[in-house]
């Protein structure tokens, strides 16, 4: 009885660790090939790996093949780093089918179309990569029959420089992804790529492609604008100007390709004539630039175009003495996340300018400039609006500002004399820099209601020569600075600064 215990025991370990792609392996010499479970996992599902990259010959691939295997449904087949290896050839997997066919950084100049067929009705990743050689053989008529294919890689395999008439015909309706960047194609036929999906994203970056012919990119892009569809044209010589009129005129199809002229303009930026605005495409978004404008309505024109999105990252309007406002409707319906304004002679900015952004707007900045009227009773419609900074400007008063979302207040160097205490409501506020304004009577009601104030600047506020008792009651357990200095103070009444501060730094 202990002995049958024991041989019991011993059987269940080994299972354990054996497990279950060992047991799915077969039980003879696939030797140069591997058969196992420890590999590097992609998102596929399954367990059992046949990676033959130490394989020398086809024939040692079709040796592997022929093995007894316990089951003919693979999950993976490997070949990746071989230089020996030139062909896989009729019939050179056998029955064995696999989810994922993996080959990369190889010798191949020619895939027979029966060492994939076996696969087309499970056959989910299909990669033929990085092997920059003369592919001479492509299998394009196994594509067709690929049902469920979700990935299709094949960078470096040399397809270029014309794709040949119905070259990649897709028939999966869940194809996710299709990569053939670096393959020398300059050119590309009305039906060269077909079955194309909504949600498709394909790579055809680091290629030569000059032209976006309408009757050949059009019909691609309209499929991918009813999902989540991207065609990446990064790294391409695209020549833009009058050939791209089509794309400017379909702001939905526009918005699906990325990439950027031979200039390095973006497309999206080429197709639009902003003049003299400019615009430069980021991962973050779109930025504009009105710099160069003389009017308001030079910068209010480059909003009148079609644009591909009205959701737009930055405004920028820098070192320009010519425009003294942004009127009202000045950018139409478009939103930003930023806008700068630095070194101009803007004095007044009219609510609805920055209105049309008050869904995203992140930060608002207007510095070294004539501002003397800004639109605060409108911020408290701004939910995301975290800065807020008016530094050297012709403010000279602030009236209650209403902010749940508000955390960076900078007003310094402004002519600030009233600060109006009732009704200011600001719960996050962090940072207030007050700095360098006559202040004519200390919004120390403001002061006390910011309970999770952190910064606290006021130098040169005209303070002295004596602070008043209850004058700073700081009511916040982050406060880590408060900064006095150049205020003439000579003394201080009993409990003139209260609350706990971690780093004062006075100077009288």
């Amino acid at each position: 009885m202990t002995t049958r215990f024991s041989a019991l025991l011993l059987l269940a370990l080994l299972s354990a660790k054996c497990g279950p792609a060992e047991g799915k392996c077969p039980t003879g010499d696939v030797l140069p090939c591997k058969c196992g479970s420890r590999f590097l996992q992609d998102h596929h599902d399954g367990e059992v790996q046949l990676d033959c990259s130490s394989a020398n010959t086809s024939e040692e691939i079709s040796s592997a093949s022929r093995a007894s295997w316990p089951s003919s449904q693979l999950w993976q087949f490997r070949l990746t780093d071989n230089k020996l290896v030139e062909e896989l050839p009729e019939g050179v997997m056998g029955d064995l089918s696999f989810q994922s066919i993996w080959v990369s950084d190889t010798a191949l100049k020619r895939i027979h179309p029966s060492a994939i067929l076996p696969s087309g009705d499970r056959l989910v990743n299909l990669s033929v990569e990085n092997s920059y050689n003369p592919l001479s053989e492509f299998p394009s008529t196994v594509i067709k029959s690929l049902r469920k294919l979700e990935e299709f890689y094949c960078s470096g395999c040399n397809l270029g420089p014309t794709l040949s008439n119905g070259l990649l015909r897709f028939r999966s309706k869940t194809l996710k992804l299709v990569v053939l960047w670096e393959n020398g194609i300059s050119r590309l036929g009305p039906k060269d790529i077909s079955g194309i999906r909504t949600d498709t994203v394909v790579y055809l970056t680091h290629n030569k492609i000059a032209m976006l012919d309408e009757g050949i990119f059009r019909p691609t892009l309209e499929i991918m604008s009813q999902g989540k569809g991207v065609l990446h044209l990064e790294g391409n010589p695209v020549q833009c100007g009058r050939n791209l009129e089509w794309l400017a005129l379909a702001p939905k199809l526009l918005r699906k390709v990325k990439g950027a002229c031979e200039d390095g303009t973006s497309l999206a930026c080429s197709v639009l004539d902003l003049r003299p605005c400019s615009c430069e495409e980021h991962s973050d978004g779109m930025t504009v630039d009105c710099s160069s404008a003389r009017t308001s309505e030079e910068v209010s024109s480059a909003f009148d175009k079609i644009w591909p999105s009205a959701r737009l990252s930055h405004f920028i309007l820098l070192n320009n003495s010519e425009i003294q406002e942004l009127p009202e409707g000045v950018f139409g319906a478009h939103s930003f996340q930023n806008i700068y304004l630095s070194k101009t002679a803007v004095k007044a900015i009219h609510p609805s300018a920055i209105l049309s952004s008050r869904g995203q707007l992140v930060n608002l900045t207007v510095e070294n400039s004539r501002l003397g009227r800004f639109p605060f009773h409108v911020l408290s419609m701004f939910p995301r609006l975290e800065g807020l900074w008016l530094r050297n400007n012709s403010l000279t008063s602030v009236p209650a500002i209403h902010s749940e979302s508000l955390e960076f207040l900078y007003l310094p160097n402004n002519g600030i004399e009233k600060i109006k205490e009732n009704g200011w409501a600001t719960p996050n506020l962090r940072e207030i820099d007050l700095g360098h304004n006559p202040l004519l009577e200390f919004p120390s009601v403001v002061i006390k209601s910011l309970k999770k104030l952190e910064k606290f600047y006021c130098p040169e506020c005209h303070l002295g020569p004596t602070l008043s008792s209850g004058l700073l009651e700081f009511q916040s357990n982050s406060l880590r600075l408060v900064s006095l200095w150049k205020n003439g103070i000579s003394r201080l009444e009993p409990k003139a600064i209260t609350g706990t501060i971690l780093r004062p730094f006075i100077r009288p």
